[in-house]
């Protein structure tokens, strides 16, 4: 039987992590991002790369990716500007164990392909 439209809406992805970051003096819950935040994101790498203003695009991944327990977002649309002020080795780190948890390392990547390869047979053209 094939998935209605709320059936394929409570697919929607909600998978939330607790992690430890350097210069955090607690943990931090970050959320694996959905594929419409990963587009955006990368919308907007693309938007910025003659620039070189990464901290835009670094800022929006974790305004995107921070939330409660629940996976419930903590900042709003545009509140994540105060993340700046951070310290300087604490953006990159949590932008990297984001990256990680939301697949989009070199890594995950390679893992994902081994996966994928093991599902169909492992043939490759």
């Amino acid at each position: 039987m094939a998935l209605t439209k709320d059936g394929l809406l409570a697919c929607r992805l909600c998978e939330v992590k607790e992690i430890t970051v350097a210069g955090l003096p607690d943990t931090i819950y970050i959320r694996k991002l959905p594929a419409g935040a990963l587009f955006e994101i990368a919308s907007l790498a693309k938007k910025h790369e003659s620039n070189g203003d990464q901290t835009s695009v670094m800022i929006r991944t974790l305004e995107l990716a921070i939330t409660d327990k629940d996976g419930e977002r903590l900042f709003g649309d545009g509140e994540g500007v105060a993340l700046a002020d951070l310290d300087v080795s604490v953006l990159p780190a949590l932008a990297l164990e984001i990256q990680a948890f939301s697949g989009l390392t070199a890594e995950a990547e390679e893992e994902a392909g081994k996966e994928s390869g093991s599902r169909d047979g492992g043939s490759s053209p």
